[in-house]
């Protein structure tokens, strides 16, 4: 069985301050796929992360802390 983790990250942008092409949404959905938890340990400790978090919330660019649910795809979605 494959280690594999799915994730989906939930950010809720200030109204106002979506991207141009989304304007209006009060959600934004990122389903991510992960090698194991050494690859989820690894992308959240890594620099580049940690700086998009700190600036979308210092710049006030979501109005809450981004949520980051584990989930198990089925249907359609496992093969992905």
């Amino acid at each position: 069985m494959s280690e594999q983790l799915h994730a989906v990250a939930i950010i809720h942008p200030t109204p106002g301050k979506e991207t141009r092409d989304q304007t209006g949404t009060n959600v934004f959905l990122y389903q991510e796929i992960y090698d194991n938890k050494e690859a989820v340990d690894i992308h959240m400790k890594s620099s580049h992360f940690i700086s998009a978090v700190g600036t979308l919330t210092a710049e006030g660019l979501v109005t809450k802390p981004i949520e980051i649910i584990a989930i198990n795809p089925v249907g359609g979605f496992a093969s992905r």
